[in-house]
């Protein structure tokens, strides 16, 4: 290879790592932008003045989740990755949707850990839905440690819980509706086998003749 086209490959390899092109790579990668987009990421996470302990732009419930944490931290706070972990893990805890899921002994609800949820869908559960993704975003290498892992669980438990009241209240709208549901079916089925009958006797008179 001549010196020419040393330099032109040197040239490419300069282009492909320049900063404007690591950055333009880094930007292709990045999702943040299309979750907050889609409301998975709070709207006020892409900001400058965003800070860790302030997920969201509802601060009132910012300050009972931060005061929750206050109180129950343990000495873990003082390790710099341990303190990030035990924050994830606190900041999950002050949610309910677990601890109530299993006080419902007479349901069934999924513990998951491969919930993808579309936000449309769950409203209610905006908050530990963003929370999680928040903690994905901002630890994308602890999280391949499990570090998010109590805040999935916590959005799949209130998710299920969804789930539940919304067949509960199905199956609330069919038994107050069941007798006549029954009786329609029971008119269709006398009907269908009338036609039958009607239909086989046609055919057995049309043998004879």
């Amino acid at each position: 290879m001549n010196a020419k086209g040393t330099e032109a490959i040197n040239e490419k390899v300069r282009e492909f790592l320049s900063k404007d092109a690591v950055e333009e790579l880094r930007n292709l990668s990045d999702r943040t932008e299309s979750r907050v987009r889609h409301g998975l990421l709070p709207r006020d996470y892409l900001q400058k003045e965003h800070k860790k302990d302030h997920q969201t732009a509802n601060i009132a419930h910012e300050e009972e989740v931060n005061a929750y944490i206050s109180v129950n931290r343990t000495w873990r706070e003082n390790f710099f990755i341990l303190r990030d972990f035990e924050y994830w893990r606190l900041r999950a805890e002050f949610y309910p949707y677990i601890r109530r899921s299993d006080e419902q002994n007479d349901n069934f609800f999924i513990r998951g850990i491969a919930c993808h949820p579309r936000l449309s869908d769950y409203p209610m559960c905006r908050k530990p839905i963003q929370d999680y993704f928040v903690c994905r975003d901002k630890n994308k290498f602890l999280q391949l440690f499990n570090m998010c892992a109590p805040m999935k669980e916590q959005f799949c438990a209130c998710i299920n819980e969804v789930f539940v009241k919304n067949h509960e209240r199905g199956d609330k709208k069919f038994n107050a509706q069941r007798d006549e549901y029954f009786e329609e079916q029971r008119g269709r089925r006398l009907s269908k086998m009338m036609a039958h009958a009607e239909e086989s006797l046609e055919k057995r008179r049309k043998m004879q003749d």
